[in-house]
């Protein structure tokens, strides 16, 4: 891919919620290509962005996007004494994780996506839950990005825990396959986390209905520690987000024995321990799409393992058992 079109999606202004995610924008159609005289005369027809990326993409021509800044700054929080500010190093080593399997209709977005970063993480991998074939194709087109394999399918938080074991970075960001970024998305989560002196940091979500290629701002809570203190919810989108190293070995790392949930249950006993936020931008492109962990009935947020899991950690963290009244 050569050239590069700039794509600018613009979520209204909303106040965001303050105890769980929340959908603010069902029908998001406010883009724009930003330098419009750099677009070839035959993709000015199309009327959702997402149809123009498509046929970009399809020719070779990469697309960077891009979502405005807040007018506001936001503020800084009162933390309590016990969650004490974590202090990022001046140049800090961060791996980018991505946990893959059956996502390569979608691969080559979500890591030109992160290779455009302007904040460049220090490496980028792709780690693939056995696939019967890894997608060492679309990966060799990208000299900045490592193939991981596992020799058997052990989920998403097994495959993240097994990488971070095995090195020795500051921190690390996440991604989803089938997902992409703005490309100022790191460093957008790093200014948050250093304003904050937060350990975990996600950011706004601008979801895609499919296969309507819809798009939809879902809104989360800028405090997610103060969130969690009210009650569980949902109040940080995992693939979104940036962890130090630090917070995930004090926490003794995510349960890899869940195949699902592990996002959610490793939130609830960070919250008890560090500072959570999440910054006001949105910064990240979450494909909904029927089939994935996170939308089938049978795993998906809401649905009773789900549920389970939170209920369990939330209690746990406060000391009771459940069922205890």
């Amino acid at each position: 891919m050569m050239a590069a079109i700039r794509l600018r999606i613009n979520p209204p202004p909303a106040p965001l919620p303050q105890e769980t995610a929340r959908l603010l924008w069902e029908d998001l159609n406010d883009w724009e290509v930003v330098e419009w005289d750099d677009l070839p005369s035959s993709y000015r027809q199309f009327d959702r962005p997402l149809e123009l990326a498509i046929a970009l993409e399809n020719n070779d021509i990469a697309v960077h996007w891009e979502t405005p800044f807040p007018d506001d700054a936001p503020p800084i929080f009162p933390w309590p004494q016990q969650l004490q500010a974590y202090d990022w190093p001046d140049s800090p080593t961060i791996l980018a994780l991505v946990p893959h399997r059956g996502c390569e209709p979608w691969l080559r977005r979500c890591l030109t996506s992160l290779v455009q970063q302007t904040h460049a993480p220090s490496n980028i991998v792709v780690i693939d839950d056995a696939s019967p074939q890894p997608p060492l194709e679309i990966i060799q087109g990208f000299e900045s990005v490592t193939l991981l394999t596992a020799a058997e399918q052990v989920g998403p938080y097994g495959l993240i825990q097994a990488v971070i074991d095995r090195t020795d970075y500051d921190a690390y960001l996440f991604q989803d396959a089938d997902d992409w970024s703005t490309g100022d998305r790191l460093a957008t989560l790093l200014a948050t986390a250093r304003s904050q002196g937060a350990e975990l940091v996600g950011s706004q979500e601008i979801r895609i209905l499919e296969p309507e290629l819809q798009l939809q701002a879902v809104g989360y809570p800028p405090n997610v520690t103060q969130a969690l203190n009210q009650g569980p919810g949902h109040p940080l989108l995992h693939p979104t987000s940036l962890v130090t190293r630090d917070l995930v070995q004090r926490l003794g790392g995510f349960a890899t024995g869940l195949r699902f949930g592990g996002d959610t249950e490793f939130l609830l006993r960070a919250h008890w321990r560090a500072r959570l936020v999440n910054s006001p931008r949105y910064c990240y492109f979450r494909r909904k799409r029927p089939g994935s962990l996170t939308t089938a009935a049978a795993t998906g947020l809401g649905s009773p393992p789900q549920t389970g899991v939170d209920g369990t950690t939330q209690a746990a963290g406060s000391g009771q058992c459940p069922g205890s009244g």
